[in-house]
């Protein structure tokens, strides 16, 4: 399992009439192995920049990311974004060949069992375009899982969903996540899909992005958790009452990481 370590990360951009503009203002973030960690901002706050940060798809200016794999050697990372980013010209099963080496290519039982798993039985030959954006992202999934990740990141890849789709994919990625053991960081900026899915919610502020607060969810709401449980609409009122700048309310007793 692997833990992610975030000392002060900086991110600036140069801005095209001179001088930068700063989307991460010096954050400071633990993740525990196996944790599932949702960032929660608005729009334009630095969390996706955050988050391709410590995935290593981007390098801070100041500051340091460091992954921590309990087993030694370089941890397996996945990715899935908002938009699926299937590759057209491939037939469905043949994206998720794409990302494995070897054997694992060729091993149809293996592509077709986790189609399977993601409600996509019997469409490994369908080409992306042939399909509707909830099965792409479907897809997505199942490529992002079929390498068995020690750690998977997500930017919002939910939201072009509608909610019916959306919360079916939840529950669907939160059963594939107990399975895998993996740890989770992903990013939205939706209070609800946040206290629903995370162990502990981070909330960033608005630009430069900074962690403003941390809810701890696990010991409060024990999983599996139902979407319909009224508190945690309730939680999530409080998640937008830390964007709004409210005095921080951690959810329950145990002492905070060092979040900044």
């Amino acid at each position: 399992m692997t833990g992610i370590e975030a000392r002060g990360v900086v991110r600036r951009f140069p801005l095209e009439g001179g001088g930068e503009r700063l989307a991460v203002g010096g954050v400071h973030l633990r993740v525990e192995p196996g944790e599932f960690v949702v960032l929660l901002g608005p729009s334009g706050c630095g969390k996706t920049t955050l988050l391709k940060i410590l995935s290593g798809l981007d390098q801070p200016d100041e500051g340091s990311v460091t992954l921590q794999a309990s087993g030694g050697g370089a941890p397996v990372i996945s990715h899935m974004f908002q938009e699926p980013r299937l590759l057209p010209w491939l037939r469905v099963r043949d994206n998720l060949a794409f990302v494995l080496d070897g054997a694992g290519r060729g091993d149809t039982r293996l592509l077709d069992g986790w189609l399977e798993r993601v409600g996509m039985a019997g469409l490994g030959r369908e080409y992306p375009a042939r399909l509707s954006t909830g099965m792409q992202q479907r897809v997505a999934v199942a490529r992002a899982m079929v390498v068995e990740p020690d750690v998977l990141f997500m930017d919002e890849p939910f939201s072009a969903l509608d909610e019916l789709t959306a919360m079916t994919m939840r529950q669907e990625l939160l059963g594939l996540w107990r399975e895998l053991g993996c740890t989770v960081v992903m990013v939205t900026h939706n209070p609800l899909e946040a206290v629903q899915l995370a162990d502990r919610v981070i909330v960033m502020t608005a630009s430069p992005g900074r962690v403003r607060a941390e809810m701890r969810l696990v010991d409060s709401f024990p999983r599996p958790r139902d979407p319909e449980d009224l508190r945690l609409w309730r939680a999530s009122r409080e998640a937008v009452r830390h964007l709004g700048g409210a005095p921080v309310l951690v959810q329950d007793r145990r002492p905070a990481n060092d979040s900044g």
